[in-house]
């Protein structure tokens, strides 16, 4: 800080003299630049300074600080994520045998003739299947409700105590067997479409043959395995 004998009185001196002698002018340029300005009390009583500049000195030094304010900003990542999970569904289905099953005979007038062999019965229906789109699932069926009564295939058709063996396949040629072990492989395609998958079945001639009459039901579980 000057002293007062370094930088007299501003009443002492006038005009350019006081701005050529005392370095108040160039301490308040530098205040300002600086976005501080020193005390107006300071300014007045030391330098004998013009209020009006002091105001605007102060309000030029407040925008300057504002303005860095303003321009300030920082910046960091927003994660964004989301999990589809794979999700199957089976619908219930019905297959149904011809209802005319019966021995085959050849009947005749007063005469006895070999019965002709006994055609194979097919049956088949569709059940509607579901995934995820694009997952896989495989299809399984369970044994049935009657394999106490089964002879010679995998299930049995029964209608009170009497049984009818029968069998489900994954083909149409009805060479695989649809089991817990054969499955029918599905891919999903979401749920803009159900799909459907067929299910073959057949009872042999020879069982129709031996059978006794009577309504034969059997209902089997079905399974649609798919990893979630």
């Amino acid at each position: 800080m000057f002293s007062s004998r370094q930088c007299p009185d501003a009443q002492t001196l006038a005009g350019n003299q006081a701005s050529s002698q005392c370095p108040f002018r160039v301490l308040w340029l530098m205040a300002v630049l600086g976005g501080a300005i020193l005390p107006r009390v300071f300014f007045d009583k030391r330098f004998g300074m013009n209020t009006t500049m002091n105001k605007l000195a102060l309000a030029i030094g407040a925008l300057v600080m504002a303005g860095g304010a303003m321009a300030a900003d920082d910046n960091a990542n927003l994660a964004v994520s989301a999990t589809v999970l794979t999700n199957c569904a089976i619908g219930p289905g019905t297959l149904a045998f011809p209802a005319n099953l019966q021995l085959g005979v050849t009947k005749g007038l007063g005469t006895k003739a070999a019965n002709p062999a006994n055609a194979d019965s097919d049956s088949g229906t569709s059940i509607s299947v579901t995934c995820t789109n694009g997952s896989s699932a495989a299809i399984t069926a369970g044994a049935g409700a009657n394999t106490a009564g089964v002879v010679a295939t995998t299930r049995a058709l029964k209608s009170g105590s009497n049984y009818i063996d029968y069998e489900l396949y994954t083909d149409t040629n009805r060479t695989t067997v649809l089991d817990g072990t054969n499955s029918i492989s599905y891919t999903g395609t979401g749920l803009t479409e159900i799909d459907k998958t067929t299910i073959f079945g057949r009872i042999l001639g020879a069982d129709i043959a031996t059978a006794k009459a009577g309504a034969y039901a059997d209902t089997v579980a079905m399974t649609i395995t798919y990893t979630p």
